[in-house]
């Protein structure tokens, strides 16, 4: 499944979303974008929940692998919002070469690394909703970028297998077609068949 192909299935389940104040938006911070931002660092910590003070060994993988698919719904739509999902999609990715993958440190650097990229994001965000800062959004689409790529490393440095890209996004569609059969529901977003999702979620 190419990012395009995803972010076409992940836009289904956006939720319906109220306006900043004008002055933010004038600024260069939109909603979705926000909301994508929010989401990344949200998900990046339930990723820290399950790792913390545990042995690679133990970790649930595919809690893990499940977070970061939801991940990718966030990262589809600040790309769609900052109309680069055709840069990323087209951006040909090289393999992770067998010594990273080999040590067992590779994990906890990978994912500090994207969580300190979304840090900085939302720290972009602050000042620009609370200290009157305008948004840079080259910064904010190289940062989008390479998330995009520390993602696909940390999947495979979890799985250690390239081909968990494509099922982790997949996966991640049918997981949001179960709770969603035909678009965001806030009632459906509190209340899941968790049983049901955890079912799809093992064929990762």
């Amino acid at each position: 499944m190419t990012f395009k192909q995803y972010t076409a299935g992940a836009l289904r389940t956006e939720s319906t979303l109220s306006p900043l104040a004008p002055e933010v938006e004038d600024r260069g911070l939109s909603n979705r974008l926000y909301h994508a931002i929010l989401g990344l660092c949200t998900e990046m910590h339930e990723v820290y929940d399950a790792i913390e003070l545990k042995d690679p060994n133990t970790w649930d993988n595919v809690n893990i692998l499940e977070e970061f698919g939801d991940q990718f719904w966030y990262l589809a739509i600040a790309a769609d919002e900052l109309k680069i999902t055709k840069q990323i999609n087209d951006f040909k990715v090289e393999q992770i070469d067998q010594v990273t993958l080999c040590n067992p440190m590779s994990k906890y650097i990978f994912i500090k690394s994207l969580r300190q990229l979304q840090a900085g994001l939302l720290d972009t965000c602050k000042k620009v909703m609370f200290y009157g800062k305008q948004l840079d959004l080259e910064v904010v689409k190289e940062n989008i970028f390479t998330q995009y790529l520390m993602l696909r490393a940390n999947i495979v440095l979890i799985s250690q297998d390239e081909e968990t890209i494509d099922s982790v996004m997949h996966i991640n569609l049918a997981k949001l077609k179960q709770r969603y059969p035909e678009k965001f529901d806030g009632y459906k977003a509190e209340i899941r068949d968790l049983d049901a999702e955890r079912a799809i979620l093992e064929k990762i």
